[in-house]
């Protein structure tokens, strides 16, 4: 009996040509970003909102974390961009694309420097990452804001991704609180 068709793997891998809108960048994030990163990551709003469980503080531990993002990239797994200016590389915030267990979609993320926010950074991030999934061959993307989350709530629905309602079986950790997210999907127009 056949199980029928196999199932389709995409994996990530980095843009053939550069991923650039109006001022927003997205490049490979790079050991040179440690600095900026640790800066970044003291911001208590993207602590807030973080989707990882461990958010490293120190230098030192941005520098394992940057290692490990170059690690998952060679492996084909997921893509940690930094966001730059496009004019002088200033680190504007970062961004993620990565495989997921269904194979066809593609899971996201990003979080935006304090003193850029605001002025379209995170929508326009979102766009040139769901424009290169779409490059990859991917179906689908998906993202998964926690509750209450505004903010990262209308960049989605700005860039085409529509609510599909919380799942409580991924929590979102930061030190004891577990709080549910809002799974986000959109249909990739062209994928194949």
């Amino acid at each position: 009996m056949s199980e029928g068709p196999s199932p389709r793997v995409v994996h990530v891998r980095w843009p053939e040509t550069p991923l650039v809108c109006g001022d927003v960048r997205l490049r490979e994030l790079t050991f040179d970003d440690a600095g900026a990163v640790a800066a970044a990551y003291g911001d208590p709003e993207i602590l807030r909102w973080t989707a990882r469980r461990t958010v490293p503080h120190t230098r030192e531990e941005i520098v394992a974390w940057i290692g490990r993002r170059l690690s998952d990239a060679a492996s084909g797994l997921s893509l940690y961009f930094a966001v730059v200016d496009p004019v002088d590389d200033r680190l504007l915030g970062g961004a993620s694309l990565g495989t997921t267990n269904t194979q066809d979609a593609a899971t996201m993320g990003y979080w935006v420097v304090a003193h850029e926010r605001g002025r379209g950074v995170a929508t326009t991030a979102l766009r040139l990452l769901c424009r290169h999934a779409e490059d990859l061959g991917f179906a689908r993307a998906v993202l998964w804001i926690r509750d209450g989350n505004v903010i990262s709530d209308a960049v989605a629905r700005r860039t085409g991704f529509v609510p599909y309602g919380f799942d409580h079986k991924v929590a979102l950790v930061t030190g004891e609180d577990a709080t549910p997210v809002e799974r986000y999907e959109r249909v990739l127009t062209s994928a194949r």
